[in-house]
């Protein structure tokens, strides 16, 4: 069975994000909200893997190394195989507003902001011998998402992602 060229599983990952973008913006209450913002981050997650498999590893761990924003991209694919692989919360809810940017969606969204990374479920040494790059990972999470604002974090790395697809003729 066909599943769809390159491009067009890309377009359906990030039509998908969008919508669960959209579901976060809309929702009113902290659980749906909430729900959408860890379907954001898995959709990235689907974006990052179409970009690696349409350009191969090699392409497309330089790409993203070579990018500005490839230490973030690290780090959210670390935070998100540590929930994934042990289906716990990345990120919390604080309601103290720390930044312009923050504040004037404060009152809607309320500040979402990354666990401390000694929250996070521990690498096991398995994960360690099978994902080598991930202790790097780690140190990249401490320093560019621990306590920082995730929506702030997401949008960048859905805007390096679609350039990096965009340069690759994904869209």
């Amino acid at each position: 069975m066909d599943q769809g060229t390159d491009g067009e599983k890309w377009a359906l990952a990030h039509t998908a994000y969008r919508d669960a973008w959209g579901r976060f913006d809309e929702a009113a209450d902290l659980s749906p909200r909430t729900a959408a913002l860890a379907e954001c981050l898995w959709w990235l997650g689907v974006l990052e893997e179409r970009l690696r498999k349409h350009l191969g590893e090699q392409r497309y761990y330089g790409a993203r190394d070579s990018s500005d924003w490839g230490p973030l991209l690290r780090a959210i694919h670390y935070a998100r195989n540590r929930a994934a692989h042990d289906s716990t919360a990345i990120f919390f809810l604080e309601s103290e507003p720390v930044d312009a940017y923050t504040d004037r969606y404060t009152h809607r969204y309320g500040v979402f902001r990354w666990l401390p990374a000694d929250e996070l479920p521990e690498m096991d040494e398995e994960d360690a011998r099978r994902h080598p790059r991930m202790v790097e990972w780690h140190k990249d999470y401490v320093e560019l998402l621990e306590g920082k604002v995730v929506i702030d974090s997401i949008w960048t790395a859905k805007e390096t992602l679609l350039h990096l697809g965009q340069e690759a003729g994904l869209g």
